[in-house]
């Protein structure tokens, strides 16, 4: 099921980045690959936001790293309500 896939690649995306970076996750990477992989074609699932919630809390992301994914899931979340009135 593609949810499934997609919550278990971005999981094992921030474990990679844990690894490599330290135990924290910074926001260059927050930035250029794990956004990128949630939101590609522009579309975030239910599943990869609820993913990327969770992540937020389960992982070490750097303050910068969580603020920039906040902010991102805020917007994105505004936007989706806009095309759908």
């Amino acid at each position: 099921e593609e949810g499934i896939r997609d919550k278990r690649e971005i999981l094992e995306l921030c474990r990679n980045a844990m690894k490599e970076g330290n135990h924290r996750i910074s926001k260059t990477f927050a930035e250029t690959e794990l956004w990128p992989k949630i939101s590609d074609g522009d579309i975030i699932t239910d599943t990869e936001r609820k993913t990327l919630v969770f992540a937020i809390e389960h992982f070490h992301f750097t303050p910068p790293a969580k603020t920039l994914l906040t902010e991102k899931i805020k917007t994105w979340e505004n936007n989706r309500h806009h095309h759908n009135k």
